[in-house]
């Protein structure tokens, strides 16, 4: 059982750092954390920001907070795949 338990701590450790590579913290993305529910909307539908630009800002951001809290134990791999395709649709 300790074993299983350090595979999948070993595991969960590749995986944030996987995204913690993919989403890094950039400037754009403190600019879009800084909008209110309002302006995210507005940008979204003028289509100055993709959902896909916005969620990917959300994932830096939980991924900081986790290196300092350690409070997430996953991320839906399928989260982003599932957006992309709905922007491609054009659904959004």
């Amino acid at each position: 059982m300790a074993n299983l338990v350090r595979e999948r701590q070993t595991k969960r450790t590749k995986d944030f750092a996987a995204l913690q590579a993919q989403y890094p913290m950039t400037d754009e993305f403190l600019q879009i954390l800084g909008y209110s529910l309002e302006e995210l909307r507005e940008h979204l539908a003028s289509r100055e920001l993709t959902a896909t630009k916005v969620l990917s800002a959300y994932i830096a951001k939980a991924l900081e907070a986790n290196a300092e809290t350690n409070c997430l134990t996953e991320f839906n791999p399928r989260a982003m795949v599932i957006l992309i395709s709905v922007e491609r649709e054009d659904f959004l």
